[in-house]
C-alpha cells in the first residue's frame, strides 16, 4: 500500500477540476518571469565583480570567490528550507515569499555601503532563488498536461537564459567599470522581474490549488504530524522499491553534473576565462548567452517531441568533448596559437553553453519532477536542488582560487569534462524515458 504524505494531497485536490489552458499559460508566464529573475541575479557577478574590483571594493581572489559562492550558500539554505516550506505554505505564499526575499536581497546588495552587507544581500538573494527554484517548476509540472509538460517546465530555464542575456547587455551598456555607481544600477535592475511575479501572484484568482496549505488537508494532517524530512528520507531508502531510490539518485547525479558542467563557470567568469586567452572584450559574453538561449529554445520544443533521454545524452556527450577541448586550448594560452586562440576558445565555450542549454539544463528540471512519484516529488526536488546548490557553492568559490594556484583554469575544465563523461555513461545505463508519463505512475524501466 503506498505511503500517503502531504505531497500527494495537493495534486489530488488540484486534479479534481479541469485544467484550463489559460491557467497553464498564466503559470508558464510566472515560471518564465521567475526564471528571468533567477538568471539575471545568478550571473550578475559576471558584470559586478570586475566593477567592484575596479573601484577597490574587492581586493583579493579570496573575496572574489566568497562573493561568487554566497548566493549558492543562500540557494542551499532555501532548498533545504523547502522540505518544510512545501508542507507549511500554500503555493501562492511560496511564490510571494521567494520573490520578496529576492527583492530584499537585491536592494541590500545594491545600496550597501560595506562588503559585509553586500554579502548578506547576496545570501538573501540566494535564499529567495532557492525557494523559487523549487516552487515554479513544481507548480507548472503539477498543473501542466503530460503532453506539454516538457515545454512548459522548460520555460523556467528559458527565462533563466533570457535573464542572463539581459544582464550581459545591461553590463555592456553601463558606463566603464571605474564609475562607482554603475554596478549598483546593474544589481538593482535584478529586482524588477521579482516585482512582476509578486504582482502576477497577487492578481491570480483564489483557488484550492493556489491557496490551500498542504498540511491543512485531511489526507495530509497525520503524515505532517508524524513525518520529518529525515523520516521521509529514511522511509524512501528503507521501504520503497529500488527503482524509486535509483530515480532519486539520478536526480542527484543530474544536479551534480549540471553544476560541474562548466556552464556556471562560463556564465559567471567568462571575462576572466577569455582574459586568460588574451582578450578583454566585454561584448563576447553576450554571444555566449545568446547561443545558450538558442539551445534552450530547441530543448523547449524538442523535449516533448523527441523525449528526455536522447536530448540529455546528446547534450552530455557534446559538452564533455568541448570541455576537454577547452582545457587543451587553455594550456596553450600565450604560446604558438597567438591570436587564433580567442575565436577557438570562444567557439568551444559557445558550444558548451548550447549543448547544456539544449539538454542538461532544462531536462534536469523536468526529470526532477517526473522521476519522483507525487508523495515524494517536492521532497526529492528540494534535496536535489540542495545538492546542486552545494556543488555550485564549491565550484564558484574555488574557481578563482584554484585558477590562481594552478596558473590558469585549464585543469578545472579537464575535471568538468571527466565529470560530464561519467554522467553520460551513468545516464546511458540507468535513465528511463519519462516523456508523457502520468504523475501517479512510477518509472521502473527503460
Amino acid at each position: 500500500m503506498p505511503w500517503d504524505t502531504p505531497y500527494t494531497a495537493l495534486p489530488k485536490q488540484a486534479a479534481s477540476g479541469v485544467t484550463h489552458f489559460a491557467t497553464v499559460s498564466a503559470l508558464a508566464a510566472i515560471g518564465f518571469v521567475s526564471g528571468v529573475a533567477n538568471g539575471y541575479n545568478g550571473t550578475i557577478l559576471e558584470g559586478a565583480i570586475p566593477r567592484l574590483w575596479a573601484v577597490h571594493a574587492l581586493t583579493s581572489t579570496l573575496e572574489v570567490g566568497t562573493f561568487g559562492c554566497m548566493m549558492s550558500v543562500g540557494g542551499l539554505v532555501g532548498s533545504l528550507a523547502c522540505t518544510e516550506v512545501a508542507y507549511r505554505l500554500s503555493r501562492r505564499s511560496m511564490v510571494v515569499l521567494g520573490e520578496m526575499v529576492i527583492i530584499s536581497g537585491v536592494v541590500l546588495f545594491a545600496v550597501a555601503p560595506m562588503s559585509s552587507l553586500r554579502l548578506t544581500g547576496r545570501l538573501l538573494t540566494g535564499i529567495g532563488i532557492g525557494i523559487c527554484g523549487l516552487a515554479k517548476p513544481l507548480i507548472v509540472s503539477e498543473l501542466a498536461p503530460a503532453e506539454m509538460r516538457g515545454m512548459l517546465v522548460s520555460l523556467f530555464a528559458v527565462g533563466q537564459s533570457v535573464g542572463m542575456n539581459v544582464m550581459y547587455v545591461v553590463d555592456w551598456l553601463l558606463p566603464p567599470p571605474t564609475v562607482e555607481w554603475a554596478w549598483r544600477v546593474g544589481v538593482l535592475i535584478g529586482g524588477s522581474p521579482a516585482v512582476i511575479v509578486v504582482i502576477l501572484a497577487a492578481l491570480t484568482p483564489r483557488s484550492c490549488y493556489w491557496d490551500v496549505v498542504p498540511s491543512s488537508l485531511p489526507d495530509a494532517k497525520r503524515a505532517t504530524s508524524e513525518d520529518t524530512a529525515l523520516q521521509q528520507f529514511r522511509r524512501m531508502f528503507t521501504f520503497e522499491p529500488w527503482e524509486l531510490r535509483r530515480n532519486f539518485l539520478l536526480i542527484v547525479a543530474l544536479m551534480f553534473g549540471y553544476n560541474l558542467s562548466g556552464t556556471l563557470i562560463i556564465a559567471n567568469y567568462a571575462s576572466q576565462i577569455l582574459a586568460a586567452a588574451g582578450t578583454s572584450n566585454r561584448a563576447l559574453p553576450i554571444i555566449i548567452g545568446l547561443v545558450q538561449f538558442l539551445g534552450l529554445i530547441s530543448a523547449t520544443f524538442g523535449s516533448d517531441r523527441f523525449g528526455r533521454r536522447p536530448l540529455l545524452l546528446f547534450s552530455c556527450a557534446l559538452s564533455s568533448g568541448c570541455l576537454f577541448a577547452i582545457a587543451a586550448l587553455l594550456t596553450q594560452a600565450g604560446s604558438v596559437l597567438g591570436s587564433a586562440l580567442t575565436p577557438l576558445l570562444l567557439s568551444l565555450m559557445v558550444a558548451v553553453e548550447y549543448a547544456v542549454g539544449a539538454g542538461l539544463n532544462p531536462i534536469r528540471i523536468i526529470l526532477s519532477a517526473e522521476l519522483m512519484p507525487s508523495r515524494y516529488r517536492s521532497f526529492g526536488m528540494s534535496l536535489g536542488n540542495a545538492v546542486g546548490w552545494g556543488i555550485a557553492l564549491l565550484s564558484l568559490f574555488l574557481f578563482p582560487v584554484l585558477s590562481a594556484v594552478l596558473h590558469g583554469p585549464a585543469p578545472q575544465f579537464a575535471f568538468f569534462g571527466i565529470v560530464v563523461s561519467l554522467l553520460t555513461i551513468l545516464l546511458s545505463l540507468q535513465l528511463p524515458e519519462t516523456k508523457g508519463i502520468d504523475f501517479d505512475s512510477q518509472v521502473v524501466a527503460h
